[in-house]
């Protein structure tokens, strides 16, 4: 069961690269019928030279387990709902505490922060033209620095359960932190600041900060998902260019935190694989930076959009073995 509802993660991802609506199902149930069989026999041997006989005497007994599972479509306006609605800072605050890594956390789960720009138009099927600035990057690296060693908080406003407390290790002020400061734009003499999503909000304390929603996560890290190229002749997926006209590679953007290779035949020695329009799209099982990206994108699923209730009509599935 956990193996596939992760193939079926990674094929939505795939499917989003493609821009093929994403398709989910939920487990509705789990059954299992038992069967317990006994047998007896006896069997005799008759010698007609000395009119001996031998008697064979034999017994079994077999059982077998037949699980079934069922399967129900996820879809309604309530799940969609919450695909498309943008991931509380409450949960990037958990994920954060329980810890995540800022830097792969920011650079999957948030679009913007003030005026910098995370890869915004990748948050939709993938655009033609690369992002204007790739500023946002260091940002996250320099955040996450800040977080490993811990010269920076964060914690729930007390005064607005929409909003974050941020605090800065206070002075003398390190490079990062003045750094960091100067690219948001923040007052340098200030060492507490409210996060918030409001951007109409002019306040010099508020670090404004727009999250992606699941759907635009998905977008996001197909973008990295290594098409073959018979698919790019057809031209089937879009391929992001930059100005000059050469191809961008959107590794650039957000580091090699997620990658999605593909090959004719199904891949050895894979973390997870998934067969698609004639190929297999693989992570591999020796590329820890994806799987611990991808575990990142199970947690925000089930923590954004676990609780939809599923719909009818229902799949039911003998797992025969």
């Amino acid at each position: 069961m956990a193996h596939a509802t992760d193939q079926q993660l990674l094929l939505n991802v795939v499917r989003s690269r493609y821009r093929d609506a994403p398709y989910f199902l939920d487990v509705a149930g789990i059954t299992a019928s038992q069967t317990l069989t006994a047998s007896a026999s006896i069997g005799a041997e008759m010698h007609s030279n000395d009119r001996s006989q031998m008697f064979k005497p034999g017994a079994g007994v077999g059982y077998s387990e037949t699980p079934t599972i069922s399967y129900v479509p996820l879809e309604g306006a309530p799940f969609l709902k919450r695909l498309i609605s943008p991931i509380p800072l409450e949960v990037v605050l958990v994920l954060s505490q329980s810890g995540w890594n800022a830097e792969r956390l920011l650079g999957v789960a948030v679009e913007r922060v003030n005026g910098l720009d995370n890869a915004a138009l990748a948050s939709g099927p993938t655009p033609r033209s690369a992002p204007r600035s790739l500023d946002f990057r260091r940002f996250a690296a320099l955040w996450g620095l800040l977080q490993r060693q811990d010269r920076i908080q964060l914690g729930a406003n007390p005064e607005s359960t929409r909003e974050i407390l941020v605090r800065f290790a206070p002075e003398p002020y390190s490079e990062e932190v003045v750094e960091i400061k100067r690219m948001l734009g923040l007052p340098p003499e200030r060492d507490v600041f409210r996060i918030g999503q409001n951007f109409l909000d002019p306040s010099p304390e508020l670090i404004r900060m727009r999250t992606r929603s699941l759907m635009s996560v998905l977008f996001y890290l197909s973008q990295t998902v290594q098409v073959p190229e018979e698919h790019r002749r057809k031209g089937l997926v879009n391929v992001t260019q930059r100005e000059d006209g050469h191809e961008f590679d959107w590794f650039e953007a957000g580091g090699r935190i997620f990658s999605v290779g593909s090959s004719a035949q199904a891949p050895r020695n894979a973390y997870l694989s998934v067969p698609y329009r004639g190929y297999w799209y693989s992570i591999p099982d020796d590329d820890l930076e994806a799987k611990s990206t991808f575990l990142l994108i199970d947690q925000l699923f089930n923590l954004q959009g676990g609780q939809s209730q599923a719909q009818l009509p229902t799949l039911t599935i003998p797992a025969v073995r």
